[in-house]
Parts: structure tokens; sequence; C-alpha cells
């Protein structure tokens, strides 16, 4: 999986200037500082406390105020390197790794192997005159695994300062994993958005779209991404963004905004608009309060929704459709003897499915036969759409 790529505006701010040396153009969206506290991890007394009380041992780093450890901690983010997770789970075997799971070779397996050649070719390393340090994409991330108390200081920083890559079809893979509290956090807000406190989530994350679609994205429920969006319209301090692979056709002489009207509808996800200025617009109020209020059940996106089949008479079927249509064998009379039938291939457009708790829907969305009012796609956002359609429904 290589580094993605996302529109850039044409004066970058400092974090997308950051955000272009690791090899990524993007605009992130974050949640508005209204709701937000004024710190993220960085009252380091209570954690103190609690790890005194449990008996933890404690190193020299944790006998530093917590003022000094916080600058310590925001010194390791100066230099920003985008961390790109892959989903890569094992192959069924009960032997750790087999040999067709260590043929599918990911960049960084190359990066490893090219370093161990440099290692063992170099004879200056044998005489100990050079060290070869091995680069990594995940900067620092053992101090979150060093002990309870660094973890709970450090993770919230880290969340918020390393930007994460992330496939799109792996989105709610990544949530439950990174955010095994969202659905007990999310379940405390109330019917019209009131909370006790702000949700703790931290993050700032990249979702890569490939050019073609995967077998994941074809297939008839489309790729969940609710619970992403859920943790950022409600999260203390929440980016997100979407961009291209950078081996994307569209990285071609530049990233061009203007001919990739598929990942600027995505942004519509975030309630904002991309403007011709490849500025974003401002957050949309009546999407961000659907998303603060869980008024809705499922967002799902349906880049190549399956091929469906009508039966069509043939005289009523172009020319050139005919020639991909197949006939009809007459049986049973179920069709006219003198009327050659044929199955039609109908292929959908690609669309946004928005489906509502159906004690949050609206009354037109509960009718025999309901159609989006006109205003309602301009009221939340979706209307002018350049690549997808929008579609809404109730759950079940």
């Amino acid at each position: 999986m290589a580094p993605t790529r996302s529109g850039s505006t044409p004066h970058p701010s400092s974090t997308s200037r950051r955000a272009a040396a690791a090899g990524i153009q993007k605009r992130s969206v974050k949640r508005s500082t209204k709701r937000q506290a004024s710190t993220a991890g960085t009252n380091t007394t209570e954690a103190t406390e609690v790890a005194k009380r449990e008996g933890a041992k404690s190193s020299r780093f944790l006998d530093l105020p917590g003022e000094i450890r916080n600058r310590i901690y925001e010194y390791m983010h100066a230099e920003k390197t985008q961390l790109v997770l892959v989903h890569r789970p094992r192959i069924a075997s009960l032997r750790p790794r087999t040999r067709l799971d260590r043929s599918r070779t990911l960049a960084s397996d190359i990066t490893a192997q090219e370093h161990d050649e440099r290692l063992s070719s170099d004879s200056s390393i044998t005489n100990g005159s050079e060290n070869i340090p091995r680069e990594t994409n995940r900067p620092f991330w053992g101090l979150t695994q060093a002990s309870r108390q660094l973890r709970w200081e450090f993770r919230p920083l880290y969340l918020t300062n390393q930007e994460i890559g992330i496939d799109v079809a792996n989105i709610p893979r990544y949530v439950k994993a990174f955010y095994l509290s969202a659905d007990k956090e999310l379940a405390t807000i109330g019917p019209s958005g009131e909370r006790e406190s702000t949700l703790s989530f931290a993050g700032h994350v990249t979702v890569a779209v490939g050019d073609t679609a995967t077998k994941e994205e074809r297939g008839p429920k489309g790729i969940e991404v609710l619970p992403l969006i859920e943790v950022w319209a409600n999260g203390f301090s929440m980016k997100v963004g979407f961009g291209r692979y950078g081996t994307s056709g569209y990285a071609t002489d530049g990233y061009q905004w203007h001919g990739d009207v598929e990942t600027k509808d995505f942004y519509r996800l975030l309630g904002r608009q991309v403007q011709r200025d490849q500025t974003c617009s401002d957050t949309n109020e009546h999407w961000e309060e659907l998303l603060r209020c869980r008024s809705l059940a499922s967002v799902r996106i349906h880049r190549a929704p399956p091929t469906r089949y009508v039966s069509t008479p043939g005289c009523a079927i172009p020319q050139d459709l005919l020639a991909v249509s197949t006939p009809i064998p007459a049986a049973n009379g179920i069709y006219p003897p003198n009327v050659q039938m044929f199955r039609v291939p109908v292929v959908p457009n690609p669309y946004i499915h928005i489906i509502f708790r159906r004690e949050r829907a609206e009354p037109w969305m509960t009718e025999f036969k309901s159609e989006i009012p006109d205003n309602w796609l301009a009221q939340h956002g979706f209307k002018d759409m350049d690549h997808f359609e929008v579609k809404v429904g109730v759950e079940e």
C-alpha cells in the first residue's frame, strides 16, 4: 500500500506542508474547536496519582514533571511521517507464516530486504565504523506500549499528530480496532445531541480511494463509513481527509482536484464541499446535527454497484444495448410466443446510501412510495454531486 495523495490548496497551511513532506498532499477536515477541550491527554498529574495508587514502578522518565514530559512529547512530533496501515490477515493455517503468505510482498518488506542487504554487503559495518538505522513509519509508537501511564498520556497526542493512511474498505475494521470505546461513548449521547462531556476520540486519518473498486467495494452492501464520520463529528480532536494512492493516475504531473470528482464527493460525508479554488466550505450544520444527534443507522458507499438484469422485449431495446443482452428462451407460456425477450444488463450509477434510524426518520421517508424532497439534498449538503447519486432510506 503506497502513501496516499489528496488535493492540496493553492496556499497550503503548515499542516499541509508537513503532510506533503511525508508523501501526501491533502486537506484534512478537523472538528470545530468550539466543542473541544483545551488539552489532549496532557493532564499527567491525575495519571501519576493513579499509577502510584496501583503500585506502579516509576521509571526515571516518569519522575520528570508532567510539563517537561509534555514538551518531550511535542518534540517527538516535530517531524511528520505518514503511517500507512494495511489490513493483511494471515491465510488460514496453523503455521505462523506460510509460503503463500510470504509471497504477498508489501513495500515495507522490500525496504526491510534492501536494508538487510546493505548490512550484509557493507564491509565497514563489520568493524563498527557505521550504524545504519532502520527507518520506521511508526515513530515513537513503542511509547504507547511501555506502560499504562505512558499510554494514557501519550496515545491521544500520538493519534492526533501521527497521520494514518487507510484504505476506504478498511474503515469499519480500523475504527473497531483503534476506537474500542466508540460504541460505549457514543451511546451516552442524548437524542438531541446532549452529552455530559466532549468524547475522547482523537486522530488524524487519511482515507485512500483506489482508482478501481475492489471486490469488497463491488459487493451489494458497499462500504460502511458511518463509524468513522460519527467518531469525527463527535470527537475531541479528529482530522479526516480523503485522497488517492501515490501510484494513482490522478497523481501524474501533479494532483488535479478538478478531475477527481469522486474524491471531492467523499468530502460531502464530512459536511464539506470542495470549491473551485480547491478550498473547503464550512461544515453543513444540518448534516453535522444528524451526526451529532446519532440520527443515522448507516452510511454506505457504493462505488461500483452490482449489475442488475431486467426482462425486456427485443423491439424496445436500443441496438447498442441489444448487443450485450441475452435472449430468454420461451418457456411455459410466460411470454408471448411471437415476442423475443432479452435479459438486459442495467449498470447502476455509483451512489451514497444514507439510512436513518426508524425513530429519527422524517415522515416522507416512511411513505410507501417516497421521493426525496427537492430542498432536502441542498439543506444537507448533497446538492449537485459530481460523481455519486444520493439515496435515503430507513433501517428495517
